[in-house]
């Protein structure tokens, strides 16, 4: 579950080398700046009128990127819930452009994907959520660096949205 603590502490002790079994036991990425998003927009119905459509728009200030993601989506919400969940949206998608490859033995089987670790590397504690596990002669996880106060008010806005998309559908039912 998004803002959850971590499930476990990995270091590089605890990784195992790939077959070939030459060169690094962990593989650290940062996704290019110009890659990610200057800013969001989301289309969807408004929730407190007529279901007239609206466009909510999260925007980076200072970044050297130029793309624009446009989504549109078929629900009815309040635009205010709507544009904050945009821009938290954003922000996840530019913490979530480090990323973490790395090999675990089978003893560490119980590591699943969205399960948070934390990987103690050059001294330091980064969390991580697990994006993705193959299961092989060892455990292949792939992770993307999360921050876990904002994913937890992320999860928070998305359990009002929900609450606020049912008690609509739950009126439009009994109108």
């Amino acid at each position: 579950m998004r803002g959850a603590g971590p499930v476990a502490e990995v270091a590089l002790d605890d990784m195992v080398l790939g077959q070939s079994g030459n060169g690094e036991v962990i593989e650290l990425t940062r996704g290019q700046e110009t890659e990610l998003p200057l800013a969001l927009k989301w289309q969807l119905a408004r929730a407190d009128q007529d279901y007239d459509a609206v466009m909510v728009e999260a925007r980076r200030t200072v970044v050297d990127s130029t793309r624009i993601l446009a989504e549109g989506f078929p629900i009815a919400a309040p635009p205010e819930m709507s544009e904050r969940q945009a821009n938290r949206a954003l922000q996840e998608t530019w913490v979530g452009r480090e990323g973490a490859s790395f090999r675990l033995p089978p003893s560490r089987v119980a590591v699943d994907a969205g399960d948070v670790l934390t990987l103690r590397h050059d001294g330091r504690g980064l969390e991580y959520r697990v994006v993705q596990v193959t299961r092989v002669d060892a455990q292949r996880a792939e992770d993307r660096k999360v921050d876990a106060d904002r994913l937890e008010r992320i999860e928070t806005d998305i359990r009002a949205m929900r609450d606020v998309m049912f008690e609509a559908f739950q009126r439009g039912r009994t109108d």
